[in-house]
């Protein structure tokens, strides 16, 4: 029972005091532990016993464990260490004193060893610091022999200068003496290029051998001597040490070509190293031999090198510590110096900034307290009419007139921010519109708010005046609904005539002339015709308005209506102006083309959201007879091309189908009357042109307009073209178009060229057939704007498969549009829609023609 209660007690001991105490066998097995010991392996003394060190922690440690667990037992006798400890649970790493005692049984036999280890580390920083103060107690001060500087201050040659500009000399020469007073060596601060920011000398050895080194380099230019590579220690405290640690990033400790050592440390500044700070540290060498070979490699006495080397006082290994964490903290400090300093000069001249922007503001800003104006720019002296120091005090309700005061008082009082206007009164009397906008900030440790006065005496007059002109815009259109009526059918019944004739012209071709269903097919051909002739005079009827044709140079036209198309869209739209040189000459109305503009205008300026862009251009086009063949609706001919572009919402293929209808609209109830289409068609089919429109959801809308050229530029120009002679190839070309009709319609273009065709109608549909290794395809010719992928990405994946593949992207866009879209670079192989088989022939001819740059 007694035997019992003491063991109990002794195990209640071993759990309670602080050191590690465990048990092994003679296998280094555990067959005990105390909790504090289960904190360094991070277990319960149920998982550790059975187990080995190796177990728990790497073989490295595992192996140093046993080995002293051996030791013990050799020698039949406590064996002491210490060793550095890192715990598992909570990762305290620290130093400590570990005793290990041979366990014996009765006989004297060795059974195993027991472990006692006790934290030393604050007992060793005190003893550290206490040998730092009896060393400095005791130390000689340092005497220096007063050595010749052969050259100047190297600060001078600093171009980079962040740090030493930063800092100043006096700042960086107090931080390094901190350190050198520990030393009594050398120490440097480097700019991030290598310029001196700082050096000292202050031992004898190194001052006697920078002196002997700078001598080698035989020149009085310091800026030469420090590129020639002889400068001891330059090469070695910037070449060697300085250098590196800016390069990597890290502390650099490396020997010296002097004979000591050398300790560098990058400074950093948000993560970038703008510079180095380093010292020397050791004793000198006092061996013959290397004495012998320094004297000789620097010209220097050996025996004036011994006398410094043994005139040095040696310094601990503690101090040497010291001085390097403190040269740590120096090239953290000098960091955060530097940092402070650019903020500092950050933020002054960003409030230097701040108030030019201030002062050039083209409207009004002010800062004010429940009304009392605190600060203000010059923009509001100039709408209101007040000098500065008239404003400053001054209860800014006094700046709106009376009728809207009441508003503004609500807007103050809700904190609003969001714009909306009022009425201003100047110093005059005179009252104005405003526009105000104000955001609740803080400023000199309370919350007051700004506010920006904007004048919109001009914007509400050009309001005015566009309401005008839509007004009038509006009001041509409603009388004018019957004949966009009529206008709509035509285009309807046109459309499918012009299907008819399309393929009844490609039927004949195809046919035998001794074919005696192709009489049949002529009467069909002749009465489609006719029935083309009564849609053209239901046409002519319909254009209600009495219109002048007058020869044109659309160009000129249209460079006049710029200005007008400015003020109807609104100064947050961008407005392109790109016309073609030496474009042909056109017979129309010159009102029409005010009518053809403003409403084409006006519907992209209603598809666009906030800011955005509208791009008109002007260009010449030719069609051939076969590339109207296979386009219904196409005439041959010359024509000039007009072309609306816009990068608004775009339209889906429904909105398409009924784009041209009278009364047809997409906008809200009372915001459009579904005419003004129907009146931009109705005018190019009465001058004998013709539209097309390319358009994609959120992708934006073209509008191409084709306008005859004036008939007596058509004979100069020559009575017909000569037909080129059509190229063809045999290559392999892969076709991606969504349009199933286009796709066809092309495939059958490509096949009587003479190439291999492999359509697909979606960009998967196309990766699958180039993952095909026996496709073996030479080309892709692609749509850029599809559903599920765009052109260009598309070509990305397909030359991942086929690395040597060429490319010919093609749209109904233009190709300025689609490169302003981002959708494709510029120079990129383009075609645009519509295109005849005589315009691809050529384009591919060229393509795969082309010679390797």
């Amino acid at each position: 029972m007694i035997f019992r209660e003491s063991e109990s007690h002794l195990r209640t001991l071993i759990d309670t005091i602080p050191d590690l105490v465990w048990l092994k066998d003679m296998d280094g097995v555990y067959l005990s532990c105390n909790p504090k010991f289960e904190r360094f392996f991070g277990a319960k003394e149920a998982e550790i016993v059975d187990k080995t060190d190796y177990a728990f922690v790497n073989k490295d440690i595992a192996d140093f464990f046993r080995d002293h667990d051996r030791k013990a037992i050799e020698l039949d006798k406590p064996s002491i260490n210490e060793e550095w400890l890192t715990f598992s649970d909570g990762g305290y790493h620290g130093l400590f004193e570990t005793i290990k005692t041979p366990m014996l049984n009765p006989e004297g036999k060795a059974i195993g060893v027991l472990g006692i280890a006790r934290d030393i580390t604050e007992r060793k920083k005190t003893e550290s610091a206490l040998n730092a103060i009896a060393w400095l107690l005791k130390k000689s001060p340092t005497v220096t022999p007063d050595f010749p500087q052969d050259y100047s201050d190297l600060t001078k040659l600093n171009t980079c200068r962040v740090i030493l500009d930063n800092i100043g000399k006096d700042v960086i020469s107090d931080i390094v003496t901190g350190y050198m007073e520990l030393l009594a060596t050398s120490g440097a601060v480097y700019e991030k290029n290598g310029d001196y920011a700082h050096s000292i000398f202050s031992s004898g050895w190194c001052r006697m051998l920078d002196s002997a080194s700078r001598k080698l380099c035989n020149t009085p230019d310091d800026k030469i001597a420090l590129n020639c590579g002889k400068w001891l220690c330059h090469e070695s405290c910037w070449t060697n040490a300085s250098k590196t640690a800016i390069d990597t990033a890290q502390p650099v400790d490396i020997e010296c070509n002097g004979g000591i050592k050398l300790y560098a440390v990058p400074i950093i500044v948000h993560e970038q190293v703008i510079g180095v700070i380093n010292f020397g540290y050791g004793d000198p060498p006092k061996d013959a031999a290397t004495l012998e070979t320094i004297s000789n490699k620097y010209r220097v006495d050996i025996k004036d090198l011994s006398l410094e080397a043994n005139r040095y006082q040696h310094r601990p290994n503690f101090i040497i510590e010291i001085a390097k964490n403190r040269l740590r903290s120096s090239a953290k400090l000098l960091g955060v110096m530097v940092e402070s300093r650019q903020t500092e000069l950050a933020l002054k001249e960003s409030e230097e900034r701040f108030r030019a922007l201030h002062n050039a503001s083209f409207g009004g800003i002010t800062i004010h307290d429940k009304g009392i104006i605190l600060e203000c720019n010059e923009g509001l002296s100039n709408i209101t009419g007040y000098d500065y120091n008239e404003l400053i005090g001054m209860d800014g309700l006094s700046l709106i007139s009376e009728d809207t005061r009441d508003k503004v008082i609500q807007n103050i009082n809700k904190g609003y921010e969001k714009p909306y206007e009022a009425m201003g009164i100047r110093k005059d009397g005179k009252a104005y519109p405003l526009r105000l906008e104000a955001r609740n900030i803080p400023y000199k440790g309370k919350m007051v708010r700004t506010v920006e006065f904007r004048d919109i005496t001009e914007q509400k007059k050009a309001e005015a005046e566009k309401e005008k002109l839509q007004a009038a815009l509006t009001q041509a259109q409603k009388m004018e609904s019957v004949g966009r009526l009529a206008g709509g059918v035509a285009h309807d019944f046109n459309n499918m005539l012009s299907i008819i004739l399309g393929n009844i012209e490609i039927i004949i071709e195809d046919l035998d002339s001794a074919n005696p269903l192709i009489s049949n097919l002529e009467e069909v051909q002749k009465a489609a015709q006719r029935s083309t002739d009564l849609t053209r005079q239901l046409l002519a009827f319909a254009r209600k308005q009495t219109i002048s044709p007058q020869v044109l140079h659309l160009n000129e036209t249209l460079e006049g209506m710029l200005k007008m198309l400015r003020r109807l869209i609104g100064e947050d739209i961008d407005l392109s102006w790109q016309p073609k040189d030496s474009l042909w000459s056109v017979k129309i109305d010159p009102s029409q083309i005010d009518q053809i503009l403003a409403n084409l205008c006006v519907n992209a300026r209603d598809s666009i959201k906030d800011v955005g862009k509208i791009t008109i251009e002007t260009d010449n086009a030719h069609f051939d007879e076969e590339y109207c063949i296979d386009h219904p609706g196409f005439k041959t001919g010359k024509y000039v091309m007009l072309t609306v572009s816009d990068n608004g919402c775009g339209m889906d293929n429904e909105t398409l189908d009924n784009l041209f209808d009278p009364f047809f609209t997409t906008k809200e109830l009372g915001k459009g009357t579904g005419l003004g289409l129907a009146t931009v068609y109705g005018i190019v089919k009465q001058n004998n042109g013709f539209v097309n429109v390319y358009s994609e959801p959120e992708q934006g809308t073209t509008f191409k307009l084709y306008l005859p050229i004036h008939s007596e530029e058509q004979k100069t120009e020559g009575q017909k073209t000569v037909q080129e002679k059509l190229q063809k190839g045999y290559e392999t070309i892969l076709l991606v178009e969504d349009e199933k009709a286009i796709l066809r319609m092309t495939k059958t273009m490509l096949e009587r060229m003479g190439y291999n065709v492999l359509a697909a109608n979606t960009p998967d549909r196309a990766i699958q057939i180039s993952n095909n290794p026996e496709s073996k395809i030479d080309l892709l010719m692609t749509d850029v704007v599809m559903p599920s992928m765009n052109g260009r990405d598309l070509a990305k994946n397909i030359s991942a498969f086929c690395p040597s593949i060429k490319f010919l992207f093609m749209s109904g866009y233009t190709a300025n549009v689609i490169a302003h879209r981002g959708i494709l670079d510029e120079g990129i192989n383009f075609l645009n829609k519509p295109f005849s088989i005589q315009d691809l022939s050529v384009k591919l001819r060229a393509i795969f023609d082309e010679k390797p740059k």
